[in-house]
């Protein structure tokens, strides 16, 4: 009988190292926490963007200053930003305020209509439907969204650059406190829309399609 007590004992054992064998000692991909903070690296606290947080929405204003050696000229600007711009300006909180408590609404009203915000959706069926898709997507997720607020200055007017950076498992943006974030090929993780502050109408809607 010993013998077979051993044998039970052994498997007890086995059986309960098993259980323990927690997923973090499993051969499978760590997926990033989405709200995870990654400090940008080297760069002191001070040096960071300022961040700016309203009802439901948080961000980073950027200064005019991050632009300083292409001010004034539209050429650079446009390639810094990847928009057209002929200059760039501080915002203040009450111009990112402003901006943000509409931005829900003209979104709701743009998946049945995106031509209200989306010129290339004009006379493009292909393009207005993906952009309804990706609108209503946005919408819903919106309040995951991190923001990157840029002040710029077209036709002579001043806008509120808004670039919104959803941080998923494979991209998680850990920059965006120090650097513009930008780029292609990212479907509905970045998105844009910019804000005619003198007129209160939101233009030039863009995703990273």
């Amino acid at each position: 009988m010993r013998w077979w007590m051993t044998v039970v004992s052994t498997c007890l054992t086995l059986l309960g190292a098993a259980c323990n064998y927690s997923s973090s000692d499993r051969m499978e991909p760590r997926v990033r926490e989405s709200r995870s903070e990654v400090p940008c690296g080297g760069i002191a606290d001070n040096d960071l963007f300022p961040l700016f947080q309203g009802p439901g929405y948080i961000g980073v204003i950027i200064p005019s200053a991050y632009f300083k050696e292409d001010l004034g000229n539209p050429e650079h600007m446009g390639r810094r930003l990847g928009v057209h711009a002929e200059d760039a300006w501080t915002p203040g909180e009450e111009d990112v305020s402003l901006t943000e408590s509409g931005v829900l609404h003209v979104l709701e009203e743009a998946v049945a209509n995106p031509v209200l915000i989306d010129r290339a959706s004009r006379n493009n069926r292909g393009r207005a439907s993906l952009a309804s898709e990706m609108i209503s997507r946005i919408a819903k997720e919106l309040p995951h969204y991190r923001r990157q607020w840029v002040g710029i200055v077209v036709h002579g007017q001043r806008r509120l650059l808004c670039r919104f950076l959803l941080p998923t498992g494979q991209f998680g943006f850990e920059d965006w406190r120090c650097q513009l974030i930008y780029g292609n090929d990212f479907q509905h993780e970045i998105w844009e829309i910019q804000y005619d502050l003198g007129l209160g109408t939101y233009h030039d809607f863009n995703f990273g399609s």
